[in-house]
């Protein structure tokens, strides 16, 4: 009977706690038998108010496929917080997959879909009683304040150091708000939802915890051509096509209807009340080219331009004037999305290498490897910081001669995969061989962003890594058969990222590596969003950073030796 709840189970459950409607609201809701059935998206509240028998969890369903498009109707009774946070409810997870569903978010759930739910489960769990009508709870984001405790005040309460978010305001609540906090928290909105128009739901399936702590809303993907006609027609159905028109013509005068109408679109998003969430994403976006902050403008242009053919208008100029930003995630982001349309244009050009790596040096066996669009930047040369950091407490045989290894820093990937070969002749020209063989082998390569991928496609051609540290890693798409071959050329791998990188969601890069391989370990630090946060020396102290290295790469250098031998 796969619905009787196991003894097994029973005594689990007996050491739970009684679960309330907030804690029920955006976190994920397990079977009896620990199977994960999908997030609780809104509660709906009977008469008998706070008790579990008077209310009912709508569940976002991911039954058929990632893009969540219904709810699937579950009663409290019998509930319980699991010590991790999950929701264990006493059904089995087939009962719930045919349980009564909905397609969109009403106000209330009326007496006739109450008792359809109450007949669905009363067969196997006689003890039910719903009493309709029943009232949907507040939003989500309404109810999760313990994901952002001081969300109303100064922007600086957020952040430590150079604004690092340790504390993401989620769902529309960012859009309420006009906070460096809530800035970084709308271009996180706006970048998750166009991730998925784009079609890259596997993207967003990287970070999918993440992503439920923000509440990013699950929506369809949307056809390339011109979105606009889409975003008109949530915008139409909503009555809200007046408010965006004035928002579009006086967006400084319009704060708070601009927040109006952001939080709206989002809501449809969310909930599909009107059937139009993707068209209602779209809207989105085009409303974001509006904000009075730099970081959100460039985040809609950037996710606007992967549904288009040709960039123009607003959408170019937000991009070319992100390039010329003072803030790196939005010259990242911006460089990104330009360089698919335009990939010689001139603002780009500060950002590329066109100057050889210089004479070299024998017997240094480390280096670090830049990223896309990294050539005007100093932390990875050597008479910069954050090299010295590494030099001096983490790698000391660091490269830093002149000869010190460079790439285009251009934005395909055929340019990466011409790097991976130039870095195979920088090692054979940098490296001593290994004491009684001809093995040239790298002892530490820190790569940054798609860093990482000119690392990988080196490996992929038969250069020697003993131990591979990323830094906010960008992975390009590869077959597991190439994953195989590179990582049979690296003794190990540390990946350290911060919690939903915006910039590496952007460029719709995957996130990390096959997670069953051993010798590779990812590690999420306490932050958010930025894609510099792991060039900060400041944020490898705070964290411990320097001791966990040093721990792995020793693993790393132990399977190399037993290789060896």
């Amino acid at each position: 009977m796969g619905d009787v709840q196991s003894s097994e189970s029973a005594a689990t459950s007996r050491e739970d706690t009684e679960v309330s409607a907030e804690n029920l609201l955006g976190n994920h809701l397990f079977s009896f038998d620990g199977q994960n059935v999908g997030r609780v998206d809104f509660v709906f509240t009977g008469s008998g108010g706070e008790a579990a028998g008077s209310r009912v969890a709508a569940v976002a369903s991911h039954f058929r496929g990632r893009k969540v498009r219904l709810w699937k109707l579950v009663p409290i009774r019998g509930a319980r917080l699991r010590h991790d946070g999950a929701i264990v409810v006493p059904f089995g997870r087939e009962l719930i997959q045919s349980a009564p569903e909905l397609a969109s978010a009403p106000t209330d759930l009326g007496a006739e879909m109450a008792s359809r739910v109450q007949n669905h489960y009363s067969g196997v769990h006689p003890g039910i009683e719903l009493k309709g009508p029943f009232s949907r709870k507040p939003l989500p984001a309404s109810g999760l304040e313990r994901f952002a405790p001081s969300i109303e005040e100064e922007p600086e309460s957020g952040a430590t150091g150079d604004s690092l978010i340790l504390s993401p305001i989620p769902g529309d609540e960012a859009f309420s708000h006009s906070s460096e906090s809530a800035h970084w928290a709308q271009a996180a909105q706006l970048i998750g939802v166009g991730v998925q128009l784009s079609g890259h739901h596997d993207v967003l399936d990287d970070w999918e915890d993440d992503a439920r702590t923000l509440l990013i809303p699950r929506v369809e993907s949307l056809r390339r051509g011109d979105p606009w006609p889409q975003a008109k027609v949530a915008l139409e159905k909503m009555g809200l096509l007046d408010a965006f028109y004035s928002v579009q013509k006086a967006p400084p005068r319009c704060e708070r209807e601009f927040a109006t109408l952001q939080s709206r679109l989002w809501e449809e998003s969310y909930l599909n009340q009107c059937g139009v969430s993707s068209e209602a994403a779209t809207a989105l976006l085009y409303s974001g080219l509006f904000s009075p902050n730099e970081l959100v403008r460039t985040s809609s242009a950037s996710q606007l331009s992967w549904l288009v053919e040709d960039i123009e208008g607003e959408i170019r100029n937000h991009l070319v004037q992100g390039c010329q930003s003072d803030s790196y995630t939005v010259q990242m982001i911006s460089a990104g999305a330009l360089a698919r349309h335009e990939e010689d244009h001139e603002v780009l050009q500060n950002f590329i290498n066109s100057q050889p790596s210089g004479p070299t040096e024998d017997a240094h066996t480390s280096t670090i490897v830049h990223g896309t669009w990294a050539a005007n930047g100093v932390w990875w040369r050597p008479e910069g910081d954050f090299f010295q950091f590494l030099k001096q407490r983490v790698s000391p045989d660091l490269y830093d001669g002149e000869g010190y290894f460079r790439w285009s820093a251009k934005w395909k990937k055929k340019e990466r995969r011409k790097a991976g070969f130039k870095l195979v002749d920088w090692l054979n020209a940098n490296v001593n061989p290994l004491p009684g063989t001809r093995i040239r082998e790298f002892d530490t390569v820190f790569g940054h962003s798609h860093g990482a991928n000119v690392a990988l496609a080196a490996g992929l051609i038969g250069a020697k890594i003993t131990f591979l540290v990323l830094l906010h890693p960008a992975i390009d798409r590869r077959s597991p058969r190439e994953m195989q071959l590179i990582l049979s050329n690296i003794s190990g791998v540390l990946a350290f990222f911060p919690h939903f990188d915006l910039t590496v969601l952007a460029d719709r890069s995957l996130r990390g590596f096959p997670r069953h391989d051993e010798k590779v370990v990812e590690r999420n630090i306490p932050g958010w969003f930025k894609h510099d946060a792991l060039l900060d020396p400041y944020t490898w102290l705070q964290n411990g950073l320097i001791n966990e290295l040093n721990y792995y790469r020793n693993q790393a250098r132990a399977r190399r030796r037993d290789l060896q031998f």
